[in-house]
């Protein structure tokens, strides 16, 4: 399969066997399977291969968008890409959805990112809420500096600021062979467009 995590085999294991009770034939059943690329926002590889960006050209890298924001859709997806990718330096850059949310799942928020040995934080996108200025991202990125998965094991973390900032400390950050999974339900999408413009102008 093309989609990486445990999660994505039950639901292949779940379609095949509802195909095969309909009577598809195993042999179609496989080849939809094996070129099943996935959904939009859902793992979606943006770009893999060389990458220039004003710190310099960046040989490999990949670049994923996905729909991931509670804290047990980013452990999944984090821990699939590094079982999937595990030469690759693997990092996570997460936008909050809705203060509310991040406030009530604060713990198992740090508990969900000790797969990834970078992680950038970028500021909480409100959604329909406003901020009642009782939580902010600079806080998660504080509790998680002092978790032993980045005191002692070396992981690095970072408040990556509004959606353009967090691409601009994304794209200084980054180096080749690393596997960056962009995450969040907001507009967090529009980092890896704005990797992919600014890589464009730099090629002109």
């Amino acid at each position: 399969m093309r989609l990486p995590g445990v999660f994505n085999i039950e639901n292949a294991l779940s379609a095949l066997a509802a195909a095969h009770c309909v009577g598809v034939p195993a042999d179609s059943i496989i080849n939809t399977l094996e070129g099943f690329g996935g959904t939009r926002r859902r793992f979606d590889i943006r770009h893999e291969g060389p990458l220039r960006l004003k710190n310099g050209e960046i040989d490999d890298v990949m670049l994923v968008d996905d729909y991931a924001h509670h804290p047990t859709a980013i452990a999944a997806t984090l821990e699939g890409a590094r079982r999937r990718y595990p030469d690759r330096r693997l990092m996570a850059v997460y936008q909050p959805h809705m203060y509310s949310r991040t406030k009530a799942f604060f713990e198992q928020f740090l508990e969900a990112f000790d797969t990834a040995d970078v992680v950038i934080i970028a500021d909480i996108f409100p959604a329909r809420e406003r901020d009642t200025g009782l939580i902010h991202s600079r806080e998660l990125v504080a509790a998680l500096a002092e978790r032993p998965h980045f005191v002692q094991g070396g992981a690095q973390v970072y408040h990556g600021g509004n959606v353009g900032e967090t691409a601009q400390v994304l794209a200084s950050t980054l180096r080749s062979g690393d596997l960056a999974v962009i995450m969040g339900a907001g507009d967090i999408y529009t980092v890896a467009e704005q990797l992919l413009h600014s890589a464009e102008r730099e090629a002109i």
